[in-house]
């Protein structure tokens, strides 16, 4: 089925154009226009040529421009089919789909030499968590990067000539790229292409998703994150730093979180990196739910549920329901939706949304169609110019606001949230003095606001 599979998408790969004899209907300079684009696209699907004819297209069309399809006998909308090829081309999986094109041979078998089998496993890791676009023989979407994985794991290593081991390689910049992305494309060991050989010494490196490189899409793998965050993420090329979820590894502006509280009002686009697992280790499973905080600490409300890892939360429910569930851990999606979902508590049989993962009853889709009724929702803005300790969560020692606190200064700083908040009094903090008045609730320079929480 593997086999099969693949080769239709790739078969859809060039199909929004070049796969049939269109005959033109009046329409001018865009209905003229479509047989260049049919003619670049088919050399070269989602190749720089094809992607920038097809941008140049929408100057030419107003909307209403249609073409007839004699294979499918339909008449098509110029522009709407202009969109699904920028999309396409747009899609970290799907646009290198057609690289491979040249790995098919005669009688429609897949070739399996060492260069093909690098661009299948390399495809097994863009297209993690992407339905093909166009179901199979059985009408099922399958999972792309479970396919490549099946054909790599099945085929490549047993044909006749040897044994074949996954590229593996990395970039090697002398100075790291500002403003681009960057990542391992085994395809243009095949194919070539814009952005390849990025760091001049591997063919297989390429540069991605800004600047000159806007036309090869980054998968999130370009993101360069620390530790793995427990929320999706994805490469945004529009991003810019102030928006919600962008900057999300703190290296890239385009690095962007998505799909669960606080950045619900991000859907996440397929392909986008699942959360890491949590790891908590219950003897028996509790009905409360939980997941892994990487911020817990011994003592925090809900921390060290399952008594022994202080990472391990519980949230949403009993003694807890104030602890926010993060949908991304607690629904267990076979395949990360791109449609915005949350833990809602409240959730019964039959509400609109609920059960989205189809296991839990308090997962629950929200914000896009048909789902537009139920509101996804919104990060809460701790309040200014006051200490905030959100969860049950404030410290035993002193604290007040401090409108003098730099960065730096002993204490300050003291939440988390905001830089005049500042630890007084005690253990390290012994030498910052605490004003008189701590303990009360004044608002002057140098004032406490012990007292004047939220939690």
């Amino acid at each position: 089925m593997a086999h099969s599979c693949i080769l239709l998408l790739l078969a859809y790969c060039g199909g929004a154009f070049a796969g049939s004899n269109s005959s033109l209907l009046p329409g001018g300079d865009c209905v003229s226009g479509v047989w260049e684009v049919r003619r670049v696209c088919e050399a070269s699907m989602c190749g720089v040529q094809c992607v920038d004819t097809v941008h140049s297209m929408f100057a030419m069309c107003d909307g209403s421009e249609t073409a007839f399809d004699p294979d499918e006998n339909e008449t098509f909308n110029i522009v709407e089919r202009l969109h699904m090829v920028q999309n396409y081309c747009s899609h970290p999986c799907y646009s290198q789909m057609s690289t491979v094109e040249s790995c098919t041979m005669e009688g429609e078998s897949l070739s399996f030499n060492a260069t093909c089998c690098n661009a299948y496993a390399s495809l097994a890791q863009l297209c993690s968590n992407t339905t093909s676009p166009v179901p199979d023989e059985e009408g099922r979407h399958a999972d792309l990067g479970s396919l490549y994985a099946q054909i790599v794991g099945t085929f490549c290593g047993t044909a006749p000539g040897g044994v074949w081991s996954p590229s593996h390689g990395q970039c090697e910049f002398d100075i790291l790229p500002s403003g681009v992305g960057y990542f391992w494309d085994p395809t243009c060991e095949i194919t070539g292409g814009i952005g390849c050989d990025a760091d001049g010494k591997h063919l297989s490196c390429r540069l991605c998703g800004g600047g000159d490189f806007l036309s090869v899409p980054c998968p999130p793998s370009s993101c360069k994150f620390a530790a793995d965050p427990y929320v999706p993420y994805y490469w945004d090329s529009e991003c810019e730093i102030g928006m919600l979820g962008c900057w999300a590894d703190g290296v890239y502006a385009q690095c962007r979180f998505c799909g669960d509280f606080p950045f619900t009002g991000v859907p996440c686009p397929a392909g986008a990196a699942p959360p890491a697992a949590a790891s908590c280790a219950f003897g028996v499973e509790p009905e409360i739910p939980y997941y892994w905080d990487p911020a817990c600490r011994m003592g925090m409300h809900g921390c060290n549920a399952d008594g022994t890892n202080v990472h391990c939360r519980f949230c949403g429910g009993g003694d807890f329901g104030d602890v926010h569930c993060p949908g991304s851990q607690v629904c267990q999606f076979e395949v990360l939706p791109s449609v915005p979902y949350y833990w809602d508590p409240q959730c019964q049989v039959g509400m609109l949304g609920c059960k989205a993962d189809g296991v839990n009853q308090g997962c629950r889709f929200c914000g896009q169609r048909p789902f537009e009724d139920v509101s996804c929702p919104e990060p809460t803005a701790p309040p200014q110019n006051q200490c905030h300790w959100p969860l049950r969560n404030e410290p035993s020692v002193p604290y007040f606001w401090d409108e003098t606190c730099e960065t730096g200064l002993l204490g300050c700083w003291a939440d988390g949230i905001h830089g005049p908040c500042r630890f007084c009094g005690s253990g390290v903090y012994s030498e910052v003095a605490c004003p008189d008045s701590v303990g009360g609730n004044t608002t002057a320079n140098r004032t406490s606001l012990r007292g004047s929480t939220h939690t």
